[in-house]
């Protein structure tokens, strides 16, 4: 796995490209340790170029939704269905802390900053 920091908005961004597993997912945990100790409540994750996702990467984004407490949320980009359907199998898609867009675009509109701009 990549994993690049950018901005969405005025909102962190992290773009994951590869896959997401056991061996990589440290190099995630990380990242979002550092926004996390920042007091970022709301993070993006461009997941547009990850082709997998294993039970490291699920952990990860376990423990990112217990860091948030109910303050924030975690919002994750462009998943692919296979992505999905885990995500949904795990639980983690009805919580109301991980919120799911189809690209950067209705993101960006979340964090209320006009798509035009």
């Amino acid at each position: 796995m990549e994993l690049s920091t950018a901005v969405l908005g005025d909102v962190p961004m992290l773009v994951a490209t590869g896959a997401i597993d056991h061996g990589t997912c440290s190099v995630l945990q990380a990242e979002l340790d550092r926004l996390f100790e920042a007091r970022y409540n709301v993070i993006f994750l461009d997941f547009g170029n990850v082709a997998y996702i294993d039970s490291g990467g699920l952990s990860v984004l376990r423990a990112g939704v217990q860091a948030l407490g109910h303050k924030g949320w975690l919002g994750l980009i462009g998943l692919n269905a296979d992505i999905r359907r885990l995500l949904e199998i795990d639980g983690l898609l009805v919580d109301p802390r991980i919120r799911v867009f189809a690209n950067t675009q209705a993101a960006r509109i979340a964090t209320g900053e006009r798509a035009s701009t």
